[in-house]
């Protein structure tokens, strides 16, 4: 009889012990384009915005700097591996990749071989038996390093139903990890630009996009157990119809390989043989409104020139430029692709959730991001670029 009654107290004790040590999971959560500058001054207008509501109770950065180059694609991929895009390989939209001799525009390939990056987040935690899972994130379609579930990127797909979805995906498969990409308000902010009254007011929709999320999570339950992480890939520059650039009125054409070369704000530019590099260089350094470099000599503090995807000739055009190889129909009025260190290109970066203490902390790069989400899954991760020393203080 005695033991029994032991038993039966040993049961409890076990069962509130489980209660109280529910995992946490991590929602990593991001708006693309969204400039810290105009993020702040959204906040100061609206102090009672969603965002705002996690911005007072939980951690936030005074900035995230983007890595270079600061396009979509390479930033994301850093925030799931903590490299530098010359470390994870994805070094602009296109590239030439001379192992495979051809040109690969990630945007149009699904081949691993082509992208030939590490494994993500979530793959890995994914390997370690944790439940994991992608809606619309950058490169999550990639076999075999996709998370258990996932959404693949379409424009057309309604953003309140893709919430709706992930919200399913955490109660039919109890989600360790997962992350979600909203495409706003980069696309609006190409159009008319960061300073127009159209990209506040795309801030201002998204708020209420996160709003729904937050009420959701909630709702199920399942926000108390959750670290949310908030970031965007990079800022947003303003542009004017005079921003290109046409690289044939200053350079002889018949010096550059136009197969290999690829020409944008980060332009990588290929001789048309080797003993023409130097030839072509001088003749690079007369256009204006840009910053030309041989790879060799970039700039070790821009994380830009160890990877055999990057050109012997390196071109970073000034904020509000962009270097072309023909005329172009069209005008940006917002950009970015810009260097890294520059204001406009600033993303954001908050956070809430049991894991974190409330507070402010000084601005970090954002390959510091998946040491953070390392730690919070409690996982063994690769070797990357980024330190989970600057969090520790803002750490429960």
């Amino acid at each position: 009889m005695m033991r029994k009654k032991s038993l039966g107290l040993l049961t409890l004790i076990l069962l509130v012990n489980f209660s109280f040590t529910e995992r946490q999971s991590v929602l990593l959560i991001s708006f693309d384009g969204l400039q810290s500058e105009k993020f702040e001054q959204f906040l100061s207008l609206n102090p009672n915005s969603n965002f705002s509501r996690i911005v007072n109770n939980g951690l936030k950065s005074e900035y995230m700097s983007p890595s270079n180059p600061t396009f979509t694609y390479s930033n994301h991929i850093t925030l799931v591996t903590g490299l530098y895009p010359e470390s994870h390989g994805l070094t602009n939209n296109v590239v030439f990749d001379p192992q495979l001799n051809e040109k690969v525009a990630f945007s149009a390939t699904d081949d691993v071989k082509q992208w030939k990056i590490p494994e993500p987040i979530w793959y890995t935690a994914k390997k370690q038996g944790l439940k994991t899972g992608s809606s619309f994130w950058i490169g999550d379609y990639i076999w075999p390093l996709q998370p258990n579930i996932f959404l693949r990127y379409n424009s057309r797909y309604d953003v309140f139903k893709r919430i709706d979805l992930l919200i399913d995906w955490y109660k039919k498969y109890n989600l360790d990890f997962a992350c979600i990409y909203f495409d706003e308000p980069d696309a609006t902010g190409h159009i008319y630009g960061p300073d127009s009254n159209e990209y506040m007011t795309k801030i201002n929709y998204m708020d209420s996009v996160f709003g729904y999320l937050l009420k959701e999570l909630e709702k199920k339950d399942i926000l108390k157990r959750l670290n949310l992480i908030v970031v965007s890939d990079h800022g947003m520059s303003q542009l004017t119809n005079s921003q290109f650039i046409d690289i044939n009125k200053y350079v002889n054409s018949n010096l550059i390989d136009f197969n290999k070369s690829f020409f944008h704000v980060v332009s990588s530019i290929y001789p048309k043989s080797d003993d023409k590099l130097h030839e072509l260089f001088e003749h690079m350094l007369n256009i204006p409104n840009v910053k030309v470099f041989l790879k060799s000599k970039i700039p070790k503090e821009l994380n830009y020139k160890n990877n055999d995807r990057i050109g012997p000739i390196v071109v970073f055009s000034n904020e509000g430029f962009r270097l072309i190889e023909q005329n172009l129909s069209f005008v940006d009025y917002g950009g970015h692709g810009y260097l890294a260190n520059l204001t406009s290109m600033r993303a954001i970066f908050i956070a809430q959730g049991p894991s974190f203490k409330k507070g402010k902390m000084n601005s970090f790069e954002n390959v510091n991001v998946y040491a953070l989400m390392c730690q919070l899954l409690d996982i063994i991760c690769h070797s990357n670029n980024g330190t989970i020393q600057i969090f520790e203080p803002f750490l429960n």
